[in-house]
């Protein structure tokens, strides 16, 4: 049989982590492919991380191909270049059936259902032209409990049946709970696992929802503004996961939704979860002032006893609070920044602009969190780079250092920024290699204490997690200074 790419229906998805962009797309057609890239450039990231450097090198020809392709509108050839460019990082040739088999996709919508009323619709679809598979090939999936990694329910089907009609799963027996699903395919010994995704579990999911809603409209301006916004922007993420869409992330709804309900029913108590559950998990939040409103991410280190330096994590163009801590980098920075005690925050900017500057930010925050004002550190990737340059020149006291890679950006008097110590990056194949370059001579013009690093065989995307540890060993350097 060939396989070309399906037309899913109409769900919303989103996780395009590609070339400093998370969009918010829908699955249908072109939709979907901007959603695998996403998964995986995660794939390739993990990858490269645990790669020699003959193998990064030569995967850096493939991931500049994806790049291009990407800005190109070429989704189909950009996934296609992207896996090329995970066989590479590895060192592998594959063989016909891993080269036609990880071009799959396996997506369980909605990914939140009600215990009572759970329905789930299981959609495998190919996301560029393929070969012929066996007629024995399997599609199986499996629900994992991630808080002991026990599988709780299994299932399989003939990849050309599951191609041409998809299969509805109707789950019993599993208790309210956030899963994670892995999805394989399979022929005798021969196996290719597919990207993972996340699938909640929840207790009168229909009742609560509905709850939170109503409770939400008679609230406004009888919250503080980071609270209200908050548990109304998750309420409508849930009511997004639940009518079969997924938004910039595998979100675990069930923790999203005992939060919003809290801040509804005990907003003060709501702050002290924010605060407890930050130190296990990530966080999201809306921190808000009156009608400006900007989404982060969020996560805490184990300890929060004395006031928390906090590193500011800002993603590229089109992206969101995502992006660091799912791919750039595969997600070091959060890792180590929490290591050394940071309180890591990644928020959404909208071409560029921020409704809140970092100082404002950090005014928000501290109703959560006990925050040192004193030692906070801002990286930026690509776009996020020129989003540092502008938080600087803003509060120029603010930040004991500056980390831009990928990328430039302006000021209208450099002056204002040599105050501040700054790290910037750029590899030898990344575009923005031409911007980081005019920024750091601009800053050393300017007396400012500036290091320039370039990464060899390093394209756009992986400048980030090629330069995370000379970027963080400078991080410590003005920690201490």
């Amino acid at each position: 049989m060939k396989l070309r790419p399906l037309v899913l229906p109409a769900f919303q998805l989103s996780l395009a982590l590609l070339a400093g962009c998370l969009l918010a797309p829908s699955i249908a057609s072109g939709q979907i492919q901007r959603y695998e890239l996403g998964k995986r450039l995660q794939r390739f990231e993990l990858a490269w991380q645990e790669a020699d450097e003959e193998n990064r090198a030569a995967s850096a020809i493939p991931m500049s191909d994806a790049v291009r392709c990407f800005f190109g509108g070429q989704f189909t050839e950009a996934a296609k270049q992207l896996d090329t460019a995970w066989h590479t990082v590895r060192g592998v040739e594959p063989d016909a059936f891993e080269r036609n088999a990880i071009a799959l996709g396996c997506r369980f919508l909605p990914s939140a259902s009600d215990i009572q009323r759970p329905e789930i619709q299981i959609q495998v679809a190919p996301f560029y032209d393929i070969d012929e598979l066996p007629e024995s090939t399997n599609i199986e999936w499996s629900v994992v409990d991630p808080t002991n990694g026990k599988v709780v329910a299994s299932g399989q089907k003939l990849l050309a049946e599951a191609l041409a009609d998809g299969w509805v799963w109707r789950p019993r027996g599993l208790s309210a709970a956030d899963y994670h699903v892995s999805v394989r395919v399979t022929n005798g010994q021969q196996t290719m696992a597919l990207t993972k995704s996340a699938y909640s579990h929840i207790e009168n999911f229909d009742e609560r929802l509905a709850d939170l809603e109503q409770a939400l409209k008679g609230l406004r301006g009888q919250l503080d503004d980071s609270l209200f916004t908050t548990a109304r922007d998750l309420s409508r993420v849930l009511r997004s996961l639940h009518t079969g869409e997924v938004r910039e992330t595998d979100y675990p709804a069930n923790q999203l939704l005992e939060l919003a309900e809290l801040v509804v029913a005990e907003p003060e108590r709501a702050r002290q979860q924010v605060r407890q559950q930050a130190r296990q998990t990530d966080v999201w939040l809306t921190l808000a002032r009156k009608r400006k409103r900007v989404p982060v991410r969020v996560r805490a280190p184990a300890s929060t006893e004395s006031g928390l330096p906090v590193l500011f994590l800002f993603h590229g163009a089109g992206g969101s609070e995502n992006m660091f801590f799912e791919t750039c980098g595969a997600g070091r920075c959060v890792t180590l920044g929490l290591q050394r005690g940071w309180l890591v925050v990644a928020p959404r900017q909208i071409s560029g602009r921020l409704a809140l500057d970092c100082s404002e930010m950090l005014d928000e925050l501290e109703k959560f969190f006990n925050v040192d004002r004193s030692r906070v550190f801002l990286v930026g990737h690509s776009m996020g780079g020129g989003q540092v340059v502008r938080q600087v020149a803003l509060n120029p006291d603010l930040a004991r250092g500056a980390v831009v890679l990928g990328g430039g950006g302006q000021a209208e008097d450099f002056a204002q920024l040599a105050s501040t110590p700054w790290f910037v990056a750029a590899g030898e194949l990344d575009f923005g290699r031409r911007g980081a370059l005019a920024l750091s001579r601009n800053l050393q013009e300017a007396d400012a204490q500036a290091e320039f690093l370039e990464f060899k065989s390093v394209e756009h995307m992986v400048i980030v997690q090629a330069a995370t540890d000379e970027l963080f060993q400078f991080l410590d350097r003005v920690n201490v200074d």
